[in-house]
Order: C-alpha cells, then structure tokens, then sequence
C-alpha cells in the first residue's frame, strides 16, 4: 500500500474510533514520507485519547519540533498540558496557535476550557462567547459557556446556552443532562426528566442523569422508582463521591433522613474530609433537632475549609437554636 493510502487509511481508523488500527498504521508511516509528521501528531491525539497526556505531550513536540508553523498542532498540545494540569504551558500553546491563525475557533475553545481548569471564570466566558461568534453551530462552545455560566452562581443564564448546545448537537449526553438538572433547579421537572432520560439513552453510564432523574421521580412523588434510579447510579459509580452526595441530598430533601445520614458516612468513609458530606450529616442532626450533634460537624468542617459558606450558614443557625446569639451574629456577618 502506497504511504498516502496508508496515511488515508490510517486517518479513517481514528475518525471511526478505530484507535489500535489507526495507530499501527500511522505507526507504518516512514520517517522520510511527507505524511510522517502529520502521524507523529496524531499519534500523539491517540496518547492523549488513551489519558497517556504526558506521551501526548512527547509526540505532539516533537512534531512541533519539526513543523513549528502548523497551528493545530500547538491547539492539540494544548489539551495535552491541560490535562495534565500544566496551566501556564497550555495557555501558551493557545496563544502561540492564534498567532499562527488568528481567530481559529478549536484554539479559542481549548483556551476558554484553559481559563475554566484555572478557574478564570470571567475571561473564560469572553473566550468563549467569542468562539461561539466565529463557529455558532459548534455545540461544544454554548455547552461550555453553559457550564462557565452555571459555576458562576448565574443559574438562570445558563440554560440558553445548553438549550443551544442540545439544538447544535442533539447527541451531546452532556449538555441535555446539565440542561435537565437545570430545569429541576427551576421547578420545570417534566422538561428535566425529558432531557434527562435523553442523556441516559445516549450515555447509558452517566451516573449524574440517573440521580437528577431520581430527584425527579421524588418530585413526581414516586419513592420506589426514585430509590431504584439512585440504586442504578451507585452500581455504575460506587466510588464517586458526587454521586453520593447528590443522593443525600435527594433523600434528606425527600426527608428519608436515616437512609440520606448513611449515604454521607458512606462518602466520608473514603472522603473523610468531605465537608460537603460532614455538613450533610449536620443537617440531617438539625432536622432530627439534634442540635447538640450538628454544632462540631460545622465546627469541623470550618476548620477543614474556613471558607465553606453552608457551614458558616448552618453553624450560625445551630447557635441560634442553642441560644448563642453572639456566635450565630458573628457566623452570619462572616458568612
């Protein structure tokens, strides 16, 4: 086979989610071929696909070394350092690849997704809104901007951009799971359960969709299909925390008290510092007016994270209830 056919080959293979081919024919390709840096830097896609980003790192500077001008190649190792959490090396390689081809929308997304890692929020949704001007019908940009938005605390404003992104790309799991939690937030729970029984058909093993679905069903008041949900949610991610959470939280809402207490000491079996669950297990002591039990699980969990503001919250209301009125005032002001 001749090497472009080879190279044509092995380019099929990868856009088919053929990674073992795809890389054992860019792996053929020789190194005195014109289509040998181009495998390189694809090789180097195929590391970071993997989660080997610091191969990809490797394999895509290298093919930087020997073709510095080619922008792509800069907006790829970007995501590479990203993800490894090299923040300022990936900021780099974004601006470098939109000095190569200004306003390129893959460059300007990757930076906007830099910012968000960094916790930029503000000048990542700049990036982003900009990204979506140049490339509209990209999903991805409106999901993200959704996700800047919602991280941000501006809860309402985010659901046009996952609105946008479903529009864009009615298979994007993601975005119609964010946009259906979104709308349970807000009260409209039959559109939420729409959306996300949308993200469960095409991502059978996103745990997030079966526990907000699960909230749904306790909206709905069904308890027994709420309880399977949440069930289905633990067996996919019995070690996410998150998952866990969100089910204590769910069922301290629904007011099954006992069973939201067990799933918080669950987490903090292996997140002992969780102080998400730790504030969880005090909640649940004060709706059970257990007060005395509540004030050091908030005492703890100030001391893990000063800056956690439902335990000052709730810390300032468990003095109230016990009578320290100076202390839940001090809480208060300092939350």
């Amino acid at each position: 086979m001749a090497q472009n056919d080879m190279y044509a080959a092995a380019v099929a293979h990868h856009r088919a989610g053929q990674l073992d081919q795809a890389e054992a024919a860019y792996r053929s390709i020789r190194s005195d071929d014109t289509k040998y840096v181009d495998a390189l830097q694809l090789l180097g896609v195929i590391a970071h696909q993997r989660g080997d980003h610091a191969a990809a790192v490797e394999l895509i500077g290298k093919a930087i070394a020997l073709r510095p001008n080619q922008a792509e190649f800069h907006t790829n190792l970007a995501e590479a350092h990203r993800s490894l959490g090299q923040l300022d090396q990936a900021e780099q390689c974004c601006r470098e690849a939109l000095r190569l081809q200004p306003n390129q929308p893959e460059s300007l997304l990757n930076l906007g997704r830099v910012y968000m890692t960094g916790k930029r929020w503000q000048v990542a949704e700049e990036v982003l809104r900009r990204t979506i001007e140049l490339k509209p019908q990209d999903a991805r940009g409106h999901y993200y901007l959704g996700e800047c938005l919602r991280e941000m605390g501006r809860e309402r404003e985010c659901l046009d951009p996952y609105r946008q992104a479903v529009a864009c790309n009615p298979r994007h799991a993601n975005a119609h799971c964010r946009l259906g939690t979104q709308l349970l937030l807000h009260g409209d729970t039959i559109s939420a359960e729409k959306h996300l029984r949308i993200a469960i058909d095409l991502s059978p093993r996103l745990a997030t969709a079966f526990v907000n679905l699960g909230r749904c069903f306790i909206e709905f008041g069904r308890a027994q299909e709420a309880a399977e949900v949440f069930e289905h949610a633990l067996r996919i991610a019995p070690d996410d925390p998150d998952v866990g959470m969100n089910i204590g939280q769910a069922l301290m809402e629904y007011g099954a008290l006992p069973a939201a207490s067990e799933r918080f000491q669950r987490v903090l079996q292996s997140q002992p510092n969780d102080v998400r669950a730790i504030c969880g297990l005090a909640d649940v002591a004060m709706q059970q007016f257990r007060v005395e039990d509540a004030l050091p699980l908030y005492e703890k969990a100030l001391q893990i994270d000063p800056a956690y503001e439902p335990a000052r919250s709730g810390l300032s209301n468990a003095s109230l209830e016990m009578g320290d009125v100076e202390r839940a005032v001090s809480n208060l002001r300092a939350a």
